[in-house]
């Protein structure tokens, strides 16, 4: 799988974020099944909105790293000689920089309007996707957000399952939870509150 347009995910930063987006993803919605079942009205849309939540959020990710920064071509020069004295030498690409662009280390191109390297990515974010980079920072801050709250909820009723049980509740739904669904969730949780405090903090200064 390493080869090709594939080679880019073979990356702690790309399997790292794929693998938070499918555990997050997944233990809301097994969570959520039980907390606030789809076959209400209700529920259908809270998972609905969760669900196209999760999807822009992968879409704009792999779209962010796949579609690429935009790079200058080697020995690029401007179509007027007298505007290379305006412009910066890159002596490793062997060509002039445009206004804005710098070159990447990581990736040994110049970047058009680079942003930064981002490692979660495996890119960089400049000219040519700052716009899905940005999206899928903020699908992530409201996905997680909204998992957050659900994973809260199921967590609070299935550490108290025993208590409506003995009282004999029946108008609140009970949430099943054994040992590695209860490890799963804390740290399900514990991982959308990150994502949504992190990555929260990145959209600010984006």
């Amino acid at each position: 799988m390493c080869f090709g347009p594939f080679a880019r995910i073979c990356h702690w930063g790309p399997l790292t974020a794929l693998g938070i987006i499918k555990l997050v993803t997944g233990v809301t919605l097994y969570c959520s099944s039980m907390w606030w079942p789809s076959t209400s009205w209700g529920g259908f849309l809270n998972t609905c909105c969760f669900m196209s939540l999760s999807g822009l959020t992968l879409y704009n990710f792999m779209s962010s790293m796949f579609h690429g920064p935009g790079y200058l071509p080697p020995g690029w020069k401007p179509v007027h000689e007298e505007d290379c004295v305006h412009l910066q030498w890159c002596g490793v690409c062997q060509g002039y920089k445009a206004p804005r662009s710098h070159h990447c280390r990581k990736c040994g191109r110049c970047v058009l309007k680079m942003d930064h390297h981002c490692p979660w990515i495996n890119n960089c974010v400049g000219w040519g996707n700052h716009a899905h980079f940005t999206s899928f920072l903020f699908f992530a801050v409201l996905g997680c957000a909204h998992g957050s709250v659900v994973l809260s909820l199921a967590l609070y009723r299935g550490i108290n399952r025993t208590w409506y049980l003995y009282h004999g509740i029946q108008n609140v739904p009970i949430i099943y939870l054994n040992l590695y669904g209860l490890v799963l969730c804390v740290f399900a949780l514990g991982l959308a509150i990150g994502v949504v405090l992190a990555v929260g903090m990145l959209l600010f200064f984006q």
